[in-house]
């Protein structure tokens, strides 16, 4: 199961590495903590115990501190000490994204919440609950990617994250317009990407174990579409008005390059999702079979004890 996620961390780096190629403030540092990043996120996939899991995981908070911190923007004290906090502690409620107004925010949010269906699916303890909450995490790592760099390509022009200092934008960036639709309606799950696997397998694998919180989970796929339509219609769509937006250029070539590759991935992985269910399937098998094994044991034994030792 693991390998897949070493794959995804080893494919999205050099392209998180790429999208930053405008930082020219300690450029060596910043490339000696995103691979110290990149080594600890390997290492909380390939950890074999507990113990090495979690201090690869805590570990990790470290350069991403860092790099908030140092090469963050405006507020970047402030937002590397509460992303310490958040991650450290715990998260807040997601229903804060429909009143959000700063993008990489909302985006953030919407991430976080999509993580629940990841947890709803491990919990479901059956074949397509577990298969979809691991696919969802792979899809995850694509679509948010993909999220947090199409807020990147225009807070490089406009050096403003604000939702309400954009309108119209499909006017002067029809290719930008054109890929932020394609993640956007990944993120909600539309058919035929892989948004739309990951959340229907765990789904179908809750609604086999738990209709009624199915049916309550089912709730959050409107209501992320709800906000991340929303935040597309407001910076995308509708007239070009604002002065400052009608000298905007579309995506580089380097931009373009970038968003290539998972463009191809998110879109492969909807028309094709056995190529990552058929790797996992086996190992996910053996896991339910050895937990299934594990809860009769206990059963039996409380039962025993139940009855007195006899």
């Amino acid at each position: 199961i693991s390998i897949l996620f070493v794959m995804l961390t080893t494919f999205m780096m050099p392209l998180v590495i790429a999208a930053s190629w405008n930082v020219t403030h300690r450029v060596k540092e910043y490339m000696i903590a995103f691979l110290l990043l990149e080594t600890l996120m390997l290492g909380v996939f390939m950890a074999l115990d507990l113990v090495l899991f979690y201090l690869f995981f805590e570990g990790g908070l470290i350069p991403m501190f860092l790099i908030i911190g140092i090469w963050g923007g405006a507020n970047r004290i402030y937002a590397s000490f509460k992303f310490f906090l958040y991650t450290f502690f715990g998260s807040v409620l997601m229903l804060v994204a429909m009143v959000q107004e700063d993008m990489k925010k909302l985006i953030a949010y919407s991430s976080v919440a999509h993580m629940g269906f990841v947890t709803m699916g491990i919990f479901a303890a059956n074949q397509q609950g577990v298969d979809g909450a691991i696919f969802q995490m792979i899809s995850h790592g694509f679509i948010s990617g993909a999220l947090f760099l199409c807020v990147g390509v225009i807070y490089d022009r406009m050096h403003t994250r604000d939702i309400d200092a954009y309108g119209g934008l499909v006017v002067r960036m029809p290719a930008y317009a054109a890929v932020f639709m394609l993640f956007t309606m990944a993120n909600v799950g539309l058919p035929g990407t892989s948004g739309f696997v990951g959340e229907f397998l765990t789904l179908m694998g809750m609604f086999q174990a738990n209709t009624w919180v199915a049916a309550v989970a089912a709730t959050g796929v409107i209501l992320s579409a709800a906000y991340a339509l929303w935040l597309y219609r407001r910076v995308v769509m509708g007239d070009l008005i604002k002065e400052s937006l009608k000298s905007i250029t579309d995506m580089t070539s380097r931009e373009r390059a970038i968003f290539a590759p998972l463009v191809v991935m998110t879109i492969l992985l909807g028309v094709y999702p056995s190529l990552v269910t058929d790797i996992i399937g086996p190992s996910v098998s053996a896991l339910l079979g050895s937990y299934d094994t594990a809860v009769a044991d206990f059963r039996a034994t409380a039962q025993v004890a139940a009855n007195g030792g006899h």
